[in-house]
């Protein structure tokens, strides 16, 4: 029986902020990936945290069941299947609500395959951005900072993103180390 041996998860947010989409990814002792996705509609009250769960449950069943299950048609939460296409490389690779041994996408194979990846702790040096690419400070020598998100910026290149005190802050991926 195959049991997790590795999980990672990433949201996609509406307009005001709102966790819209939560996707879990989970490797098994097999090293198949397996996928979960919740999607909240405008009509449900968006919480992180029951999002996580029902993606984690979604996927650990695809693993155990050895099938995908709920696919992800125009007609289940329609106004976010235009976000889902245009959020991953392809509409067609998340296809289902619980999907067993997936190809992953080019973001979920970044950092599923990458020690840097969201909750990680780790050290950052050089220029501070914001989510404009604006220069708004610089790393103090050895600042750890917890990873929030990895994510593209304006420029197209892969950044890592983390909380600050009044908004996000990013440095990109080469500035960053464990």
């Amino acid at each position: 029986m195959e049991t997790v041996v590795d999980e990672m998860y990433y949201y996609q947010r509406d307009y005001n902020n709102h966790p819209r989409l939560a996707i879990c990814v989970i490797r098994d002792s097999a090293n198949r990936y397996h996928r979960g996705v919740a999607i909240c509609s405008n009509e449900d009250t968006p919480n992180k945290k029951v999002g996580r769960k029902l993606a984690l449950s979604r996927a650990l069943s695809a693993m155990l069941s050895k099938d995908s299950g709920e696919p992800i048609l125009p007609g289940n939460r329609v106004e976010f299947y235009p976000i889902i296409a245009a959020w991953v490389d392809d509409v067609w690779v998340v296809r289902y609500k619980s999907a067993y041994n997936v190809k992953l996408t080019s973001y979920e194979s970044k950092s599923l395959n990458r020690d840097i990846r969201p909750g990680k702790l780790v050290t950052i040096k050089g220029n501070i951005y914001d989510r404009e690419s604006n220069v708004i400070g610089k790393a103090t020598l050895g600042q750890k900072v917890k990873c929030m998100r990895l994510e593209k910026d304006y420029y197209d290149e892969w950044v890592m993103c983390w909380k600050g005190h009044r908004n996000i802050k990013c440095v990109p991926l080469s500035n960053v180390s464990i």
